[in-house]
């Protein structure tokens, strides 16, 4: 492609081919779409309700896991528990891995001797039986000494997790005072190296009072051996959890609850003295220390402690240690398993053998399927027996993990569970993977011994199994309770006695399955937040209004782990106060909690959703945010800005153009295998061999062995269409994916030869059948099922010769039309939206919707009802009734009559009509929106592959599609004022990879409405929708595909507007959607429709310094952005592919506006080296903020550990979110290594 600039590109080449090091070198010249003026959007209606249904007549919800019986052997109290550890398992204990890598062995006896050292220290501090004590541990060592000694004596270790900084007012400072509070101010112990900083806590909470005294120097050379006689039912831990008034609940627990807990989930799963076990977790979580360190000692097992710093640096030395020591259980919350996977590629060079891993515990947070059959499918090469994986359901309220399940990386169906969306409110009913609105689940399993579990409604009354209610359990394992807070205890115990989690859950078959919170905790990366906490942090931040703040969970799609989104009402309307206070919020969030919204999005006060006591309505925010309302937000506040309030620059039409010049390449050789008509003239040529359309039986494979031809030449379309429609798609469309199918695979090239397959010219005439071929064609190159699909449309003419052009043409053009001998190819113009266009809508008129009663058809009728007043006419294949709430609804709003029938059948909808218009009057027009749903192809996309698609797959979408359409027209023959309003999908021009199906479909229309508008002149519209958000069949489909493709979300209201403009204009075709800044939609517009906005020069090999070429970068009319990577992308044919290459630079793109600035010293270098490791970047500038680059707290600790590890420093987090840039940290830095 020509861009004017093809000399300075070659002079920029040459000077970077020079350059020391770099062996392949490209230079692409960025071209974006042209910006036109928009106009304001209008609102449009609320979503309609679910409908729920109910059914009796299942067992009640309720699980037992058998009765508690502790073994022979097994002890009654933590106390017991380590004695019999130390004299049974003497050369057993745990292992301590530091960040840094180094070991440490602390057998029973020695860590029974060393408690009992620390017991008398802290006697000797004047500690009581029964007094807490709170743990500011870093070193793990430490942490399990103390938490041993406090058992020996009767004390109570209350952990809390270390804050960023013990000089700062933060979320975690905050609990720990209130912790220290509520527990009547207790003795605090900390590591002697945090002991200064966190005496440091007297001035920051302003006190005299605090008594914080370092571990090491209380250990005394005498050990402590009278014990506290403790009894099973003694107090034996605190856990702290999230409170709702910002006063953490405190969890008691005795003895007998944490070895029940123990000892149960040993016998549930057949445990024994023999297994090794390791945890990487933080020791004041549940999980870390009661679900794997006390467990192990009760079960007198070898444990391995590690650090969670060092699994953040590199996940895969979680692996390393499961190989090292020979772990058979583990455990670790979604977010490891969803880490672990992004760094998957490195899991090839390791040598692991994991299979002595049997047990890997996945709980802590939301249990992910996907996630977790991921995980395992990379790890069965290196040995993981298949069914390691094991979610599991606990709390800190029941001694963690009581509940546990099983996955498979070879079964994606085992333990896990699919049920309709729309029966969610009754009895769950079962429904096909991947079908339109289901739902899949993750089991969690059955209870261990002791346990029982129910399911009950808000008056606790237990509900049938497979409804969704209020998760309650009891058994030997839960708390005891909240330590003094009756008010929570009332909550939480019913009068039975049983515990209410706070969970929803149901049912199935007796076993577990968790599907939300009822309260507002979120969980993320398995840590605990109260959306109060995060709420009360975010009004204090300028430009926000108190009380219209709201913090929710969201998980962008079925895979991906839940991520922190901030809903606020702006103090400020214009755009740039608000950017200016997303900034402020996620700085905020960062340095108080440690943890950086996903999304900090402003809400207008008026939509911000509350009850009328003034309750935040969270899922609603939810709801909106997956189904696209914030998109256009987002877009204007994390992306480049659109005008406020407008409607997007997202509608295309399509035009044909001359090709721009393209590359040569060299001929294939023969034999070239030509499929062509009966009777065509088509000249003999040695290389070329003609097989006539009666000679072929189909049998595309014999055809192809006997021949082995280089190209195939599907030439049956040069013949125009006659006879029915359905008889010409068995010679094209039918015919071209049998040739697709044979072929896959191969390097034959496939070109499609038609005629009358395009309307690219003024006087074309459209052939419909073969309207069908252009998705198709576009989804088999999209999905590279050969080296070359390209579908060329003639006009007469030198066929061979246009077949020798297009084969030595190495362009991405795979749609192509000869007129007169030129070149043509199909291109974009943007539309501009203007505001003096009034909607062509009849008010009062007749309009027919086939499809109406769907998603985005019960959208545009309720619209037509309210605005137009119109009278409908809808149809569709259901048998609907009176008592169908989608029609009442309707019909409460207008005139509506329902008839149900086949789109297809073209006596049936003539009578329907014709009874309409005796009521109503003439027909005013058609939206033509049936179509098949094929929503439940995501789940399944490998097998929805050009060369694995049934035929029944077109036949099935050609239903509505094809054969709807054709008796649609036939219906308007006789009307010729009404007008067509045809609903397509982009796919249909662009192709849509594991839809070709679907694609063919929606280009036949774009064929269709050419012939109708264009060379019949009839009233037609065909508009080709990228994504209606959250409605139809895009209900729970995933955007972010589409979205990387260029197909934006449309919400409803932006629908029902871009429906009205769409109606105004003149313009047969239009595309609406389209993201005209992405790669993939700039490659499609037309030349005039773009401007140069710099020059991409990318090469492999080491860094560039610019100053080595300053001087021919200047002489560059355009900016020149250098870019190291690891491979120049290459095409099919070996060309440079523009388009990824322009991908890639497009990620390493700094966001913000600002120059590339190179870091000035060797610190610096050192840091950016370290940053661009752990970001994936190519390259980091002094003046790039870490988050701006995609930096995320799971980083922010990966980075920290990798420059503690490689600097020898002692960088804290807080530090890097104080000083986001390598110019502003490197300061820090270098004060520390001075």
């Amino acid at each position: 492609m020509s861009t004017g600039n093809e000399a300075v590109l070659e002079d920029l080449l040459a000077a970077v081919r020079a350059q020391p090091g770099v062996t392949e070198a490209a230079a692409v010249v960025r071209r974006e779409a042209r910006a036109e003026r928009t106009r304001v959007a209008k609102r449009a209606e609320e979503a309609a309700p679910r409908r729920t249904n109910d059914h009796e007549g299942l067992p009640l919800a309720e699980a037992f896991g058998g009765e508690y019986v502790p073994r022979a052997g097994d002890p009654a109290t933590l106390q017991e528990a380590l004695k019999l550890a130390a004299e049974l398992a003497p050369d057993k204990g745990i292992t301590y891995v530091t960040a840094s890598g180094d070991e440490e062995f602390q057998s029973y006896p020695r860590l029974l001797a060393e408690a009992q050292r620390g017991l008398t220290g802290l006697r000797g501090l004047g500690l009581r039986p029964g007094d807490p004590v709170l743990f500011q541990f870093a070193d793990n060592r430490n942490f399990l000494v103390t938490f041993w000694a406090c058992v020996l004596g009767g004390y109570l270790p209350t952990p809390v997790g270390t804050p960023l900084g013990f000089d700062r007012d933060n979320a975690v400072t905050r609990k720990l005072f209130n912790s220290w509070e509520l527990l009547d101010r207790p003795l605090i112990l900390t590591d002697q190296r945090l002991l200064a900083a966190a005496r440091g806590l007297s001035v920051l909470w302003d006190v005299e009072d605090l008594r914080i005294e370092a571990l090491e120097p209380l250990l005394a050379e005498s050990e402590s051996t009278d014990w506290f006689p403790a009894t099973p039912d003694d107090p034996a831990l605190h856990l702290l959890t999230s409170g709702s008034t910002g006063i953490p609940k405190c969890v008691r627990h005795a003895h007998r609850s944490i070895v029940a807990r123990s000892v149960g989930h040993a016998i549930a799963n057949g445990f024994t003295s023999q297994d090794v076990s390791l945890n990487w977790m933080p020791l004041d979580h549940v999980g870390g220390i009661v679900m794997y360190n006390v467990f192990s000692v009760v079960l007198r097992r070898q444990h391995v402690n590690a650090e969670i710093e060092a699994f953040l640096a590199d996940p895969m030395i979680w692996m390393d240690w499961v190989h090292r020591f020979r772990v058979t259980d583990t455990w670790a919350p979604n977010f490891a398993f969803s880490l672990f996977n992004e760094h998957a590629d490195k899991a090839a060079d390791r040598t692991w053998d994991l299979s002595c891993l049997r047990y890997i515990l996945n709980g802590g947070e939301a249990v992910v399927s996907r996630t977790a059959q991921r995980f395992g499918q990379v790890l069965r090469e290196h040995g993981l027996p298949a069914d390691a994986m094991r979610p599991a359901y606990g709390m800190s309220e029941t001694s963690s993990g009581i509940v546990s399940s099983a996955l498979s990386s070879v079964d994606d169906t085992a333990g896990t569970l699919c049920f309709a969306q729309d029966s969610m409110s009754g009895r769950l009913r079962e429904a096909e993977r991947g079908a339109q609105d289901s739902v899949t689940f993750t089991e969690v399993g059955g209870p261990q011994p002791g346990v029982r579990l129910r399911i009950v409604d808000h008056e606790d009354r237990v509900l049938p199994e497979d409804h969704i209610g209020r998760l309650q359990v009891t058994g030997p394992t839960i708390m005891t309770g909240y330590h003094r807070n009756e008010a929570a205890n009332a909550a939480a115990f019913t009068a039975d006695g049983w515990f209410s989690t706070g969970d929803l859950a149901f049912l199935h078959n007796g076993r577990l399955t968790i599907t939300g919170r009822e309260n507002d905790l979120i969980i993320i990366q398995g840590a605990n937040f109260l959306s109060y906490d995060i709420e009360s942090i975010v009004e204090q931040v300028p430009g926000t209004e108190v009380t219209f703040v709201a913090a929710c969970a969201y998980a962008e799609s079925e895979g991906d782990t839940d991520k922190l989104v901030v809903f606020f009402v702006p103090s400020s309307e214009f755009a740039a106060d608000q950017r200016a206070t997303v900034a402020e919020i996620k700085a905020r969030l960062s340095r108080e909690i440690g943890l950086q919204p996903h999304h900090a999005i402003p809400v207008p006060r008026e939509v911000f959703p509350k009850t009328a006591s003034g309750k935040i309505q969270r899922s609603q925010l939810v709801k909106d945010l997956r189904n696209g309302a914030f998109d256009e937000v987002l877009s204007e506040i994390e992306g480049a800005p659109e005008p406020e309030g407008a409607l997007p620059n997202w509608f295309f039409d399509r035009a044909w153009l001359p090709a721009e010049q393209e590359a040569r390449a060299e001929l294939p050789t023969g034999p070239w295998l030509l499929l062509a008509p009966d009777g065509a003239q088509i000249p003999a040529e040695d290389n070329v061999i003609i097989v006539r359309q009666h000679e072929f039986d189909g049998d595309y494979l014999t055809l192809v062995e006997r021949h082995k031809p280089s190209v195939v030449l599907h030439g049956f379309g040069l013949a125009r269409g006659e006879g029915p429609v359905a008889d010409q798609l068995h010679t094209g469309v039918y015919s071209v994916r049998g040739a697709l199918q044979a072929l896959a695979g191969s390097q034959v090239q496939l070109l499609v030869l038609t005629q009358g397959g395009s309307w690219a010219r003024e006087g074309d005439r459209v052939d419909v059948a073969k309207a069908a071929l252009p998705g198709l064609i576009r989804t088999a190159a999209a999905e590279r099922v050969l080296p070359v699909v390209r579908q060329i449309d003639v006009d007469g003419g030198d066929l061979l010769a246009v077949v020798r052009a297009e084969l030595a043409a190495r362009g991405q053009n795979d749609l192509v039309s000869y007129r007169d001998c030129q070149r043509l190819v199909p291109r974009l113009r943007p539309v501009a939206v203007g505001d003096d266009l009034p909607p062509n809508v009849r008010v009062g008129g007749l309009y027919l919707l086939t499809g109406g009663l769907g998603g985005i058809g019960y959208e545009v009728a309720q619209y037509l009802l309210a605005a137009y007043q119109a009278k409908l006419l809808l149809v569709g294949r259901s048998e609907v009734g009176p008592e169908d709430e989608r029609l009442a609804d309707l019909q409460a709003l207008g005139e509506v009559e329902y008839r149900s029938l086949d789109v297809a059948d073209s006596a049936a909808l003539a009578a329907a009509v014709t009874e309409a218009e005796r009521a109503h009057g003439p027909l005013t027009g058609v939206l033509h929106l049936a179509s098949a749903d094929v929503s439940g192809q995501w789940s399944e996309l490998e097998q929805h592959t050009v060369a694995r698609e049934p035929l029944s797959a077109f036949s099935g979408i050609y239903q509505a599609k094809v054969f709807g359409t054709l008796a649609l027209a036939e219906l308007l023959e006789d009307r010729p004022e009404a007008v067509l309003v045809l609903f397509s999908s982009v796919n249909g021009d662009f192709g849509g990879s594991s839809f070709g199906a679907y694609s063919s479909a929606n280009s036949f229309l774009n064929g269709f409405a050419d012939h109708w508008g264009r060379e019949r002149g009839r009233p037609v519209r065909c508009l080709a929708w990228s994504m209606w958000a959250g409605v139809g069949m895009n209900q729970g489909s995933p955007t972010a595909a589409a979205a990387s493709r260029g197909f934006r979300a449309i919400t409803d209201e932006q629908g029902l507007e871009s429906l009205l403009f769409a109606l105004a204009t003149e313009h047969v075709h239009l595309l609406i959607g389209l993201d005209g800044r992405n790669e993939h939609i700039v490659r499609e517009l037309a030349p005039e429709q773009l401007r140069n906005s710099e020059i991409v020069l990318a090469h492999t090999g080491p860094e560039i310094d610019p100053a080595a070429l300053s001087e021919v970068v200047r002489r560059s009319p355009l900016p020149v952005r250098i870019l190291a990577v690891r491979e120049i992308p290459r095409d099919a044919e070996g060309g440079v592919d523009q388009a990824r290459l322009l991908a890639a630079a497009a990620v390493d793109r700094p966001s913000g506006g600002h120059r590339h600035v190179e870091p000035a010293t060797e610190l610096e270098r050192k840091l950016a080296e370290l940053w661009a490791e752990v970001l994936g970047q190519q390259r980091i500038g002094r003046e790039d903020r870490f988050f701006d680059l995609g930096g995320s707290s799971l980083r922010a600790a990966q980075l920290i550990a990798r420059t503690n590890s490689a600097l020898g420093t002692r960088l804290l987090v807080h530090q890097l979110y104080e000083h986001p840039t390598i110019g502003e940290l490197a300061p820090v830095l270098a004060k520390e290594l001075n």
